[in-house]
């Protein structure tokens, strides 16, 4: 986590650098409200929690130049999954009966720095995005597997895990009045904290579409 918070901190000093060399006259920073959606592709927190429904999201940030800008936001995903199957462990044997059920829920809260290679002054904009993502996962599985004539083995287990993931995407906003912006971004995560077997199973996606209310002039 402490080279999570590194990063966040050399976004903050690159945007302000940046801005102070190049806009001298920049105007004053705008702050800005966000309320949209957005989908997890994975938490790579386990095996359990591969699919997720989209669910809402709100964001915050500040407009520092017309090109640079810092945003913090916070997003729920969940998944509800069960399904049962049976099977016969040897011809002389009757059928096992398993089940399983699925809840869990996802915090997902991204810490962005945003650069806008479009022109800022056009009603379309285009933005690249970087920084890191905090995802907090808390998950509920139970199953039973039942043998024929016998009594049903039960598992329950529950969990919380935090995980921190460096995040690079891409960005498109349009004006739709001078203080009212639709977004649609699409962030790519690679988790940073704990090991994991393969390259594959730190990498995850995420999505998101909202609407944007400038605050100020």
């Amino acid at each position: 986590m402490r080279q999570s918070f590194l990063l966040v901190i050399c976004l903050i000093s690159f945007a302000f650098t940046s801005s102070a060399q190049t806009n001298p006259a920049a105007t004053s920073p705008r702050f800005y409200l966000g309320v949209g959606a957005s989908a997890l592709s994975y938490a790579p927190a386990s095996s359990y929690n591969r699919l997720r429904h989209p669910g809402p999201s709100l964001s915050v940030g500040i407009q520092l130049t017309p090109q640079w800008a810092l945003q913090a936001g916070a997003a729920l995903n969940w998944r509800n999954d069960s399904d049962s199957q049976s099977y016969q462990p040897s011809p002389s044997e009757g059928l096992t009966v398993y089940q399983y059920n699925i809840r869990s829920t996802t915090l997902i809260v991204p810490l962005l720095a945003r650069y806008t290679f479009t022109d800022p002054a056009g009603p379309f904009r285009g933005d690249l995005l970087g920084g890191v993502t905090l995802l907090h996962t808390a998950a509920h599985f139970t199953s039973s597997s039942t043998p024929a004539g016998q009594v049903p083995f039960l598992a329950d287990e529950r969990y919380t895990v935090t995980r921190g993931s460096f995040t690079l995407g891409l960005g498109a906003r349009y004006e739709l009045l001078p203080r009212v912006e639709v977004t649609a971004d699409g962030l790519a995560n690679v988790a940073v904290t704990d090991s994991f077997y393969e390259f594959s199973d730190r990498f995850f996606l995420n999505f998101g579409v909202g609407i944007r209310y400038y605050l100020g002039q």
